[in-house]
C-alpha cells in the first residue's frame, strides 16, 4: 500500500495494530508501526493510541503503554481501561487502583471497567476494595451486567466468607452455566464436597450441563479421593456424550490419585493430543502408586514426542530417580534444570523443584552436591532449610545442623504430648520438670534407662538429649512386665515423658497397640527432630 503511494487515513494504523496484536509477543512490530503513524501525523488520534496501547499490553511492555498514555492529549474511557488493564495484568493491583481512583474525577467508569477492577480485587485478595466496586455498581444501576455479575460472585470466593458467597449467590437474577462453575470451584477450595454435590444436583435442573463442570468436578473429586462421586460423574459424562483431552486428562488424574491407575492408563491412550500437562498428569500418578518404572519409561516417551517438561514433570521424575536412589539419572534433571531455568513462570516454582534437588541429593547419599545446591538457592524457604538440616541429620552431621541453627537464630521447637488415662490428662514438654510428679518420673524413668543400657540397648548422653538404639520389641516387653506387676497408670505417664524424648526413633503404632485395650492412649503433638 505504501509502495504504491495509497494514501493513509485515521483508521489505517489501527486495523494494523489489530494484526500486529494476533502475532506473537513481539515489541518490534508494534514500535515500528508506532514509529511510522507517528511521522505521518497520525501519532496521536485518541482510537490509534488506544489499539497502540493494547499492543505494548500484550507485549508486556507496560511501561511504553504508559508513557504513549501520559503524552496523549485526550483520552476517552477506553483509554483509561485499557491502561487499567494493563497494569492488572502485570500484576501491580496497587497501581491498577491508583489510576482508577484518577479515572474517577474525570471520567465515569462503565462495567467493562469494573469487572476489570474485579478482577484485580480477586488477584489482590482486597475483600473492602471489592466491596466499594459491588457498591458503586448497584449505585450506577450496572449490576445487572451477567458478566459483572459473575465477577464479583468470583471476588467474593476468593476474597469473603462462605456466608457471604451464599447470600450473593442466592440474589443473583442472572445466573448461568459460569456463575454456577464459579460456585463449584468455591465449594471445591473449601473441601466442603457436600454442598459441592447438593449444588450440582440443584444446578442440574436450571442450566445446561456443560464440559467445564463436569471437569471441575473431577478435580474436586480427585482432590478429595472421593471414588463413588467421581465414578458418577464419568458415568454422567459418557451418558452426556461429553468428551475432551481436558475431561480425560482431568478423569486419568482422578483414577490415579484414587489408586486406579490401570483405568489412568487406559484414559491416558485415549488422549490424542497430549501435551506436558497430560504427560504431567499420569506421570505423577504412576510415581504416587509405586510405579517408578513405568513414569520413567513415560519420560523418556515424552521426550522423544519433542514435549517439553514443565515443573511439576520435573519434580515427578526426581521422586522416581530418588526413590531408585538413581543419583546420576537425577543429576541430570538438575542439568537440564539449570540450563532452561528460565521455563519456571515464577520464583516460587523455581524454589519448589529447588527443593526436590535438594532433597534428591539427600536421599542418595551425596551431601556433598546438597550442600553446594544448598547454596546456590537464592530464595530459601521454610521448606529448603527444613530439608537441609534433616539431611545434615540424616548423614550424622550433628555439629553442622549445630552451627546452621546457631548462625540463622533458629529454634528447635521442644517435643510435647499428653497422655489420657481414665479420665485424667497429664501433659509433657522435653526437659519441662513442672510436672506434679517430676521426681518419681524422673526415678522410675532411670532405673529403666539403666536396665536397658545394661543390655547394650540405649546409649545415654545428658538428661535432655537422650540418644536411643534400643530394640523396640524388647522395650515394649519391659514396659508390658512392669505394668503387669505394677498394675497402676503410673509406669504409663512416665513412659509418655519419655517417649516425648525419644518418639522420632520409636513405632507410635505399635506402642498404641500395646495401650488402647487399657482405656489409655499416647497423643503426640509436636515432634521436631534434631
Amino acid at each position: 500500500m505504501r509502495h504504491l503511494g495509497v494514501a493513509h487515513d485515521s483508521f489505517t494504523f489501527p486495523i494494523v495494530n489489530q494484526a500486529v496484536l494476533l502475532l506473537p509477543s513481539d515489541v518490534i512490530n508494534g514500535e515500528m508501526v508506532h514509529c511510522v503513524s507517528t511521522k505521518m501525523g497520525f501519532g496521536f488520534e485518541v482510537y490509534f493510541c488506544n489499539t497502540m496501547i493494547e499492543v505494548y499490553v500484550k507485549c508486556g511492555c507496560v511501561v511504553y503503554a504508559r508513557k504513549l498514555f501520559d503524552e496523549m492529549s485526550q483520552r476517552d474511557l477506553v483509554s483509561w481501561t485499557l491502561m487499567i488493564s494493563g497494569y492488572v495484568c502485570e500484576g501491580s493491583v496497587g497501581s491498577a487502583f491508583y489510576l482508577f481512583r484518577e479515572m474517577m474525577v474525570k471520567s465515569e467508569p462503565n462495567s467493562v471497567t469494573l469487572i476489570i477492577m474485579l478482577q484485580a480485587c480477586c488477584a489482590g485478595e482486597s475483600l473492602i476494595h471489592g466491596m466499594q466496586l459491588h457498591g458503586y455498581a448497584i449505585k450506577s444501576g450496572l449490576e445487572s451486567d451477567g458478566s459483572l455479575q459473575n465477577l464479583v460472585l468470583k471476588m467474593y470466593t476468593r476474597t469473603g466468607s462462605v456466608e457471604e458467597v451464599e447470600i450473593f449467590f442466592s440474589k443473583m437474577d442472572r445466573k448461568d452455566d459460569v456463575s454456577w462453575n464459579i460456585l463449584i470451584s468455591f465449594y471445591s477450595m473449601k473441601g466442603d464436597i457436600e454442598k459441592l454435590v447438593n449444588r450440582f444436583s440443584e444446578m442440574q435442573g436450571i442450566v445446561a450441563l456443560s464440559i467445564e463442570t463436569l471437569t471441575l468436578l473431577m478435580l474436586a473429586f480427585a482432590k478429595s479421593r472421593d471414588l463413588f462421586q467421581g465414578e458418577q460423574i464419568h458415568c454422567l459424562a459418557i451418558k452426556s456424550g461429553f468428551c475432551d483431552d481436558v475431561l480425560l486428562t482431568s478423569l486419568l488424574d482422578f483414577y490415579a490419585k484414587c489408586g486406579k491407575i490401570e483405568i489412568s492408563d487406559q484414559l491416558f491412550r485415549k488422549i490424542s493430543y497430549r501435551n506436558n500437562v497430560t504427560f504431567g498428569a499420569m506421570m505423577s500418578g504412576f510415581v504416587q502408586n509405586g510405579y517408578i518404572k513405568d513414569a520413567i519409561n513415560l519420560f523418556h516417551q515424552m521426550q522423544a514426542a519433542n514435549v517439553e517438561p514443565g515443573v511439576e514433570i520435573l519434580r515427578s521424575i526426581l521422586d522416581a530417580y530418588t526413590q531408585l536412589r538413581a543419583l546420576q539419572l537425577g543429576k541430570a534433571i538438575h542439568g537440564y534444570f539449570i540450563r532452561n531455568i528460565f521455563f519456571c513462570r515464577t520464583m516460587e516454582e523455581t524454589t519448589y523443584l529447588e527443593a526436590s534437588i535438594l532433597n534428591m541429593y539427600i536421599r542418595c547419599g551425596n551431601i556433598y552436591s546438597a550442600k553446594v545446591s544448598f547454596h546456590n538457592i537464592l530464595v530459601k524457604d521454610l521448606v529448603i532449610w527444613t530439608t537441609m538440616i534433616e539431611g545434615f541429620g540424616t548423614h550424622g552431621l550433628v555439629e553442622e545442623v549445630r552451627r546452621v541453627m546457631n548462625e540463622k537464630d533458629l529454634k528447635k521447637k521442644p517435643g510435647w504430648s499428653y497422655f489420657e488415662a481414665k479420665g485424667m490428662i497429664h501433659g509433657f514438654v522435653s526437659t519441662n520438670r513442672s510436672h506434679h510428679q517430676v521426681e518419681e518420673i524422673y526415678d522410675i524413668l532411670g532405673l529403666i534407662l539403666i536396665r536397658n543400657w545394661e543390655k547394650g540397648r540405649l546409649m545415654l548422653k545428658g538428661d535432655a538429649d537422650i540418644q536411643c538404639f534400643m530394640n523396640w520389641e524388647y522395650f515394649t516387653f519391659l514396659a508390658l512386665n512392669t505394668y503387669l506387676l505394677d498394675g497402676s497408670n503410673r509406669l504409663w505417664v512416665i513412659l509418655s515423658a519419655f517417649l516425648t524424648h525419644c518418639l522420632n526413633y520409636l513405632n507410635l503404632n505399635d506402642f498404641n497397640s500395646l495401650i488402647t485395650p487399657k482405656s489409655m492412649l499416647f497423643f503426640p503433638i509436636g515432634v521436631s527432630k534434631p
